[in-house]
């Protein structure tokens, strides 16, 4: 009799973490999860306007890019200090999306708009569950950037 009751409650405890664990597949990704998951990664995000300016990329399929730049001052990258031209050096997009269906048709339509673009440096497009980043690499800009953001993206 013990031996049987202990044997339901240890079957009850797996299902509830079973279906616990499938809950936390399907949760979605916030913004804040995005940055902060960069920002472990040693990335310093400065955010710009929230609502992607002019841009071409400032909203896909109806989903609002938050922009940013890296602060490589911060970083310690560069001696001088973000002055305030610093709206032109957006160069992070994020895009947080409803659901991981809704994010491959947002993507979809970010090819097609990258393909129509004319880019002298493609820029680097990073996707995870209901979120798309993307990373336009400046210039001078240090390479390991990408594969920051490419880390913090793919490990969460």
């Amino acid at each position: 009799m013990n031996m049987r009751l202990l044997l339901g409650i240890l079957v009850m405890i797996a299902v509830i973490s079973g279906c616990t664990d499938g809950e936390k597949a399907n949760t979605a990704y916030k913004l804040e999860d995005v940055t902060q998951a960069m920002e472990k990664q040693g990335l310093q995000l400065l955010q710009i306007h929230p609502k992607g300016g002019t841009s071409p990329f400032a909203k896909l399929n109806d989903v609002d890019a938050v922009t940013f730049a890296i602060d490589t001052y911060k970083m310690g990258d560069v001696a001088d200090e973000v002055g305030s031209s610093v709206a032109s050096l957006v160069n992070v997009y994020i895009y947080v999306f409803e659901s991981d269906k809704a994010r491959i048709e947002g993507h979809e339509a970010l090819n097609d708009l990258l393909a129509r673009a004319n880019f002298a440096t493609a820029p680097s497009v990073f996707a995870n569950k209901n979120i798309i980043v993307i990373h336009f690499k400046g210039t001078d800009e240090k390479k390991e950037y990408d594969e920051m953001i490419k880390t913090a993206i793919i490990g969460m």
